[in-house]
């Protein structure tokens, strides 16, 4: 079975790291066997900090787009080059747009630009025009796949290899040549390939690390 776990937060709503985790926590808690979590960017990192806190909750972790430093997200680099230049934020963001999707737009520059400017306001890190948040560093107790493309802008290649000093036995690296910071939607047989091959592996006994770097054809 597979399932969504979505946070939504209020306008009025303070922006909270811990509440996110909590919100998550009950909604896992309640089952009967660990699950295999899985995120995106943000996502990512909220998994990442839910395993650390709850390993007995979570079989398996899987990331995409997730930096070693999970703060690294879109978000940090809207901030940074908001800082640098001075364009209004529409213009950034329709920049930023075409950074995320390799010029591939999937819906058209205003939606997108209304999507970014909404995820910016409700996504819970503390990233602003004066600060850049960090968040701990480092590993996790369960079998972890770290999932990245060579062309992503913002969880760069260097980033990516970054996760090698944290892998445990059995640990999977994986990284295509393209898609962009989205990859799991333009590779995403491949991907599930990957996904479904690390899955399997578990079952078998984790002799050694694996340290794995993959290319795909576009």
């Amino acid at each position: 079975m597979i399932n969504q776990w979505q946070y939504t937060q209020e306008p009025d709503e303070s922006c909270s790291l811990e509440r996110v985790l909590t919100l998550l926590h009950d909604y896992l808690k309640h089952r009967s066997r660990p699950v295999h979590l899985m995120g995106h960017g943000v996502s990512g990192a909220i998994a990442l900090l839910y395993t650390r806190l709850h390993p007995k909750r979570v079989r398996s972790l899987t990331l995409f787009a997730v930096a070693e430093q999970p703060a690294v997200t879109w978000h940090a680099n809207y901030y940074v080059q908001r800082h640098l230049s001075p364009c209004s934020q529409h213009r950034l963001l329709a920049q930023i747009a075409q950074q995320l999707f390799k010029g591939k737009l999937l819906y058209s520059s205003h939606q997108l630009i209304q999507v970014l400017a909404k995820d910016l306001r409700e996504a819970p890190l503390l990233h602003s025009l004066c600060h850049i948040e960090k968040l701990p560093q480092g590993g996790v107790e369960v079998p972890l796949m770290v999932y990245g493309a060579a062309d992503d802008m913002i969880v760069r290649d260097a980033a990516l290899r970054d996760w090698r000093e944290h892998l445990n036995k059995g640990d999977r690296i994986w990284s295509c040549e393209q898609g962009g910071h989205f990859f799991h939607y333009f590779q995403a047989k491949a991907l599930a390939d990957q996904v479904n091959s690390f899955w399997q592996s578990l079952a078998q006994p984790r002799l050694v690390a694996t340290e794995r770097f993959y290319s795909n054809p576009a």
